[in-house]
């Protein structure tokens, strides 16, 4: 059906003709023949026309457009007045344009696109597509059928439902979702503040998102990228398309990581360029000097061990753009479990969980770093600083409160929410 649509005009015409009989709203009806034909390559303008052509009464399909004068439009202002208008309206908006004309997409897709933030969610009964302040979400049943919500953040900067369709029947959601989702990925000019990726026990919908990614012969501009509950491979996959030289900051929680991780990971150039790292818990099985290269990271939750306190103080001085890390520790003896978490806005205000006592547990202290840090002359236990050879600078270790461990440079600017990207 769909090859039909793209290839016979006759075919195309009697589907706007049903539609328009039907009373099916105009841009509701572009919208469908859009996702059928697989791909946004209609001009909507002469969408528009033959639509309310039909809807006037007139079902010739043998129409010849080019005999009618040509209607002005917004499309038809000249260029510089055009580039003066998309200059000034949102992301969603200039997406909306893209699809109203050739050549509006044209001069659209040669500028650089900016988007603030775009989430998508991926959950076995549905997909939520995040951008800005507007919020899609494709809602599929057990039965077929299903819904699409259309959400928009409040003044109170909580999402409200301003639409609701209900009972698409006989559509395939998760395909509907995927199809928007690569109408936005396909504009090689997009670039992305922050993208977060989210995946809630949805492989199959995973799958198809990666095949998106595969489609598309460029790398993403994402500056930030948070991926939540992700599986390693899928992980590695999305990654893999994210430019490297745009990537700055990465952000990795909840996930489902497993020991050949690591060295897939620390291989990959993304890794190897980004800047800034979150992650909620490394394993015992991570390389803690697998992060030394970063200007700045963060780790939630991670096994405090005099070995990690070795690779530490063996990596600080062969890593120069290293500035600050905060550290939130917990004893291997540790039982139960400590649990570490960041409250509010500050890195540094942690709450800890109940443990038990023991001699013998390999502390989170200024004691313990001072006897390992001692080993190196150039550590000074008096300030608890590690000079930098060759230099007025150093290493300051710090531990503010039980469990948590900063170290920052001296030249680095500290402020006090450093790790708010």
């Amino acid at each position: 059906m769909s090859q039909l649509l793209l290839s016979d005009r006759t075919a195309l015409l009697t589907c706007i003709l049903y539609d328009s009989l039907a009373k099916v709203p105009v841009y509701e009806s572009y919208q469908k023949l859009c996702r059928i034909r697989g791909n946004y390559d209609i001009d909507y303008v002469d969408f528009e026309f033959h639509y309310y052509r039909f809807y006037n009464g007139d079902s010739k399909l043998d129409c010849d457009r080019s005999s009618s004068p040509k209607p002005l439009s917004f499309s038809t202002l000249p260029v510089d007045a055009l580039l003066q208008i998309l200059q000034r309206i949102d992301f969603i908006d200039k997406l909306k344009m893209r699809n109203v004309s050739k050549d509006l997409r044209e001069i659209i897709d040669k500028k650089t696109i900016k988007c603030k933030e775009m989430s998508v969610l991926l959950k076995p009964d549905r997909v939520r597509i995040g951008l800005e302040n507007q919020s899609m979400s494709y809602i599929f049943q057990v039965n077929g059928g299903g819904f699409i919500k259309k959400y928009e953040i409040s003044v109170d900067n909580e999402y409200e439902v301003v639409e609701s369709k209900n009972k698409f029947y006989e559509r395939n959601f998760l395909e509907m979702a995927m199809t928007d989702i690569s109408v936005i990925l396909s504009n090689r000019n997009l670039e992305f503040k922050k993208l977060i990726i989210v995946q809630d026990y949805a492989q199959d919908a995973v799958n198809r998102f990666i095949q998106i990614l595969t489609s598309l012969d460029f790398q993403i501009q994402v500056e930030k990228c948070v991926f939540h509950e992700l599986r390693d491979e899928n992980a590695l996959q999305i990654l893999s398309f994210l430019n490297p030289d745009a990537l700055k900051c990465l952000e990795l929680q909840n996930g489902c990581f497993g020991s050949n991780f690591e060295s897939e990971l620390v291989k990959m150039e993304q890794w190897k360029k980004v800047e800034m790292l979150y992650w909620d818990y490394i394993r015992d099985w991570f390389s803690i000097g697998h992060l030394f290269h970063f200007k700045r990271f963060c780790i939630e939750q991670m096994d405090w061990t005099e070995e990690r306190l070795v690779e530490i103080r063996d990596n600080l001085l062969k890593q120069p753009n290293f500035e600050v890390c905060s550290l939130n520790c917990q004893s291997t003896t540790d039982y139960p479990i400590r649990h570490a978490f960041v409250q509010g806005d500050d890195p540094f205000d942690v709450v800890l969980g109940n443990e038990e006592n023991d001699d013998n547990a390999f502390r989170c202290d200024l004691q313990t770093i001072d006897r390992v840090m001692s080993q190196c002359s150039e550590y000074d236990i008096a300030t608890h600083r590690y000079h930098i050879p060759n230099s007025q600078e150093y290493f300051q270790f710090e531990c503010i409160s039980k469990g948590c461990v900063n170290i920052w440079k001296s030249s680095a600017d500290i402020k006090e929410n450093w790790m708010i990207f």
